[in-house]
This record gives structure tokens, sequence and C-alpha cells, in this order.
């Protein structure tokens, strides 16, 4: 098994403890959140089944294990990132706005959205977080950046919280986490962290790293990234061919999709995990 997103590891412990010839190669972009999920791997005593890489899925790390019998991407960032990490993925702390999975490379946001251009920061907001009010959002923060440069997550919450007073949006028709700038924190992580790029170019080569009947789950919890992920799978499934000889222009590839529609947690589960609530996951396995 490749668990590409290793997280706390938790996934992949859940299923080593359950199948006990199950070996696990995990690989994470965040170091330090690797050295926990290396820690509880110890814990549990099952360092001997785990094989652990600092690596971005999308470089294809463990091409040279493959192929694998399960595949899995959880996509998003952990409650630790938003709880513990103070790298300003939260808008519920006040910490630096860095927001990089992976502090070693890149620079922080805040270089980045102290010198964007008021057009790139609507676009940002727009198109990764689908924010109704993007422009009135990146017009306040380019008139608070003249005043103080922009560094915290507890400025940039009090930016978006002002754009959402000033519009006065009535309070049932916000997101479903009840706060107005869960749309814009999410959209700037998604962004400085390139993830929708990194998932469409892991999409084009991970469906052909499984063994036959080898399976690939991916967990999503923004809309955006379910589209990727649902056309990715469809166009696995069904191969389009520009041939005017051909009854039809599709014919059917070597995989198949387990979810016509995405999984969702159930009610018990929203209950006891209530960040679960957003997700789907959808499944495509290899076949003959």
């Amino acid at each position: 098994m490749w668990d590409a997103t290793l997280g706390l590891a938790g996934h992949s412990l859940a299923l080593a403890q359950l199948c006990p010839n199950l070996y696990v190669y995990g690989s994470d972009l965040d170091a330090e959140l690797l050295q926990l999920a290396a820690e509880r791997i110890e814990k549990a005593k099952l360092q001997n089944r785990f094989f652990l890489k600092k690596a971005n899925f999308a470089e294809d790390p463990f091409a040279k294990e493959a192929p694998f019998d399960i595949i899995l991407l959880d996509l998003g960032i952990s409650s630790f990132h938003l709880d513990y990490f103070e790298r300003g993925f939260s808008f519920r702390q006040n910490a630096k706005l860095d927001m990089r999975l992976d502090p070693s490379t890149g620079n922080p946001l805040y270089d980045w959205l102290n010198k964007a251009s008021l057009e790139e920061i609507s676009q940002v907001l727009r198109n990764y977080g689908e924010e109704p009010y993007a422009r009135p959002i990146a017009q306040e923060i380019l008139r608070e950046r003249t005043k103080n440069p922009l560094l915290t997550s507890g400025q940039l919450r009090q930016i978006v919280e002002k754009v959402y007073a000033q519009k006065k949006v009535p309070h049932k028709k916000r997101h479903v986490l009840r706060h107005p700038a869960v749309r814009t924190f999410q959209a700037l992580r998604i962004f400085i962290n390139h993830e929708i790029e990194n998932l469409e170019k892991a999409l084009s080569f991970l469906p052909e790293r499984l063994s036959q009947r080898g399976r690939l789950f991916i967990i999503s919890f923004h809309s955006l990234e379910d589209r990727v992920v649902k056309k990715a799978f469809s166009e696995k499934v069904r191969i389009f061919l520009k041939d005017p000889l051909r009854k039809s222009n599709f014919v059917a590839g070597n995989f198949r999709l387990l979810t016509p529609k995405p999984i969702r947690p159930s009610a018990i589960e929203i209950r006891h995990n209530p960040r679960s609530r957003s997700a789907k996951m959808r499944i495509l396995e290899k076949i003959t």
C-alpha cells in the first residue's frame, strides 16, 4: 500500500492493524508531521511494516516500489495543521501567515500577499475558494497593506470579517462553518501549495501504479478537487478516440469506477468528526 498523504498515519495504522500482511509506503510533504507519524507507528510497534519518505506525491516518490494494491490520497490538510502548527492555516488562531505544507521550500504566503496585484488576489480567491466577494476582499487587502504589512492570520481574518460586515450578508447565507473567512483561507492555502496542480500531475500516473485489481482511493474536501478527481477517473474508464471510422468515439479503458456517486460520511461519523462533513471519496479499480 502507498499512503501518498500520510499525515499522522491514521488511515494506514488502522489498515495495518487489521491486515497483518500489509506493508505501507508513506509519503508526506511535511517533515514535522512525518516525524509525529513515525512516533505513532513506533508506539504501535509496526515500524517494521512502514517505509516513510518526505516527498510530494506528485513527484512519484515510490515509482520503483510499484505496483500497489492500494493507493490512498486524503487531500487537504490535517487537524494538526489547523490546531497545533502555527503557520497561519486557521483563522481561529493568530499566527504568522505562512501556510506552506513544506516550510523548507518556496516562499511564505505573506510574501506573495504583500506584493500581488488586485487581479491576482481576486483570481486566487475566486478560482480556488469560490469566494463570492473575492474582489472586495482583494481590494481591502490592498488598502490594509498600504498601512501595515499583512503578516498574520489575525489580520487576514479581520479583513474578511470587515468585508462581510459591509456587505451585510445574512448569517444563514454564510457558508457551512459559519465564518466568512473559511473560503479565503482555503483558497490561499491551495494556491500557495500548488495543490490542484500537484493533484492533476499525480492523477496522470497514479492509476498506472496499481496492480491488477488494485484500487486508488481519493478523499477530497473541496468541490474543485472533487471535480478534478471525477474527470480524471472518467477519462480512465472511457477513453476518447478521435477516429471517424468508429461508431463510437469512446472505448472501454483498463479501469472501473467503483463509486458512480462519491461516498459521503454518515450522520454518526459527522457527529464524531465534524470536519468530515464535506468529505467525498471516489474509488478507481484497475482491471485486466
